[in-house]
């Protein structure tokens, strides 16, 4: 899948629990769709009142050269009993070729019956580069998400939406777009937020979704949503490192049904954790070495065995330095530090052990 695309290139369907209460297929040639623009007629390659595709080729405009715009539009219908019954997304399919220079020429639209103008969707500009043979209309599948969840009751009753052209000129531009199904889907909240495998500076988050792309965020207890630190995930499982010691954090995550962040669910949250205490009890490491204690600023380390990782901690617990210097011998500058006991942890193949240091 091309991350440039706008549109999404069809892998599967969104999979959805419950029954989809919109299935609307358009069966072009269907004489319920309206043709309009400013186009040359031999440039409307397909017509899908009357064939079932709908095919839009710039080298036919005349003169050559010249601006057009052509668009194909659906009769309206009503989404409101889908919103009712609690699926507030589209899920639009579709086969699409484009030669080059379709960008920002093709573009999906709905009507907002609100302010009687046609508004372009936000998952619905063409994507870059070519796709698809056009000369054939030998085209590739997308689906292209839609969340009406903030419409009102005349928007959801007068729906309608359009494929529309306008070509500023190219000879080069063309498009041409199959039939099209639209089906509704809801996207409900993730369940059953757990933690587990509880460290002092690292856990394991666990959720059930639907699909298999969410958003997680998280921070310490209590943070609003939005001022989180925030994650994309593609499993219903986060391995959350980088946390600190005997501290309270909450965690929240939605799934996003269209892995586009076109139609997402809402947060469910906030699940409460609190980190293990880093333990204020030493814990030597065989075959190693520390120097002087108490120091000014350095303290020097020699080990029998490499030594992968170093923490500083203060005594809450939180994680104030981090080294890993792959070396058996090394020195570690505390001048940063004010004046303090601090507990140093270090970790080599054989084990760790955590050693209580005062800074003078």
């Amino acid at each position: 899948m091309k991350k440039t695309l706008t549109f999404i290139l069809f892998i599967a369907l969104f999979s959805n629990a419950s029954a989809q209460i919109l299935n609307r297929s358009e069966n072009w040639p269907n004489i319920s769709w309206t043709l309009g623009g400013t186009y040359t007629p031999a440039a409307l390659i397909f017509n899908p009142t009357v064939d079932n595709k709908f095919k839009f080729d710039a080298a036919y405009v005349s003169p050559p050269g010249s601006a057009t715009t052509a668009y194909a539009a659906s009769p309206s219908f009503d989404l409101k009993p889908a919103f009712d019954g609690g699926q507030k997304g589209l899920n639009i399919s579709f086969d699409i070729s484009y030669a080059a220079s379709a960008e920002l020429v093709l573009t999906v639209q709905y009507w907002n019956a609100d302010t009687s103008a046609w508004v372009i969707m936000p998952d619905g500009m063409a994507p870059i580069g070519s796709q698809g043979v056009l000369s054939t209309c030998a085209n590739d599948p997308v689906n292209l998400y839609f969340d009406f969840t903030t419409f009102t009751t005349n928007q959801l009753q007068n729906f309608r939406y359009r494929f529309y052209v306008n070509d500023a000129g190219n000879q080069f531009t063309g498009v041409c777009v199959s039939s099209p199904v639209i089906t509704s889907l809801s996207c409900p909240a993730p369940t059953g937020l757990i933690v587990s495998n509880i460290n002092t500076t690292d856990v394991t988050l666990g959720w059930t979704g639907v699909g298999s792309s969410f958003v997680i965020q998280y921070g310490l207890q209590g943070f609003s949503l939005g001022s989180g630190t925030q994650q994309d995930v593609n499993i219903s499982t986060y391995f959350l490192n980088g946390l600190s010691a005997s501290t309270n954090y909450d965690f929240y995550v939605k799934e996003d049904c269209s892995n586009s962040n076109i139609v997402v669910s809402a947060w469910a949250g906030p699940q409460s954790f609190t980190t293990t205490s880093l333990g204020l009890e030493e814990r030597k490491l065989q075959g190693f070495k520390l120097y002087p204690n108490p120091t000014k600023n350095i303290i020097s380390m020699d080990s029998e065995k490499v030594l992968n990782e170093i923490k500083v901690f203060n005594l809450s617990g939180k994680e104030l330095m981090k080294l890993k210097p792959k070396k058996a011998q090394t020195n570690v500058d505390l001048s940063a530090l004010s004046s303090g006991f601090y507990f140093i942890k270090v970790t080599t193949e054989s084990g760790s052990g955590t050693y209580k240091v005062l800074k003078n």
